[in-house]
């Protein structure tokens, strides 16, 4: 399991993630799958279930803190990052600011892929999702490649920045198994 995280936070669902990719491992073998790039997808799938199944036990255990997505589009992802509008003083009376109205709003989008996460985690924040953590699931022995484009991805959503609007991301995870055959 790799990571990609702020360093003032640490992953809480690191025995989730190992609970999920043990199992996922376990029914590969019993069903007999071989690891080659015919059943990579399969894999891949076994483990984001198991995964999100991890996920929604500690929730229910922790009275549902996390609202759990799957295959979370990566604009909503990234739009749930920010807030969507605040006021520019302190008063009522102050001009409402939209984070969506600010160049690096698009900016910071268009250098995300297009596409969707594997698994996002948020929180409802008064009334609205704000991203708090994002998986993308690989199967067995990923490619370096596939590697890096993730954690750049991931990287990008973490540094990505608006004035006046705090990035609500905390961390972001690459998970998949590491076989030695």
């Amino acid at each position: 399991m790799n990571t990609l995280q702020n360093p003032m936070t640490h992953n809480p669902f690191k025995k989730e993630i190992f609970e999920a990719l043990r199992k996922s491992y376990a029914e590969c073998q019993t069903l007999h799958l071989s690891f080659d790039g015919n059943v990579t997808k399969m894999t891949e799938y076994f483990i984001t279930v198991n995964l999100c199944k991890e996920l929604l036990s500690w929730n229910e255990n922790n009275h549902y803190q996390y609202k759990i997505e799957a295959e979370k589009s990566t604009y909503h992802l990234y739009k749930d990052c920010f807030e969507n509008d605040k006021r520019a003083g302190e008063d009522i009376f102050s001009p409402t600011i939209f984070a969506s109205e600010f160049k690096e709003f698009n900016y910071n989008h268009k250098a995300i892929r297009k596409g969707k996460v594997d698994i996002a985690l948020s929180i409802n924040n008064m009334s609205r999702n704000s991203s708090q953590y994002i998986y993308e699931v690989k199967a067995v022995n990923p490619a370096i490649g596939e590697l890096r484009k993730d954690f750049e991805r991931i990287q990008k959503y973490l540094t990505a920045a608006i004035p006046n609007f705090d990035n609500s991301l905390k961390g972001g995870y690459i998970v998949f198994l590491k076989h030695h055959n």
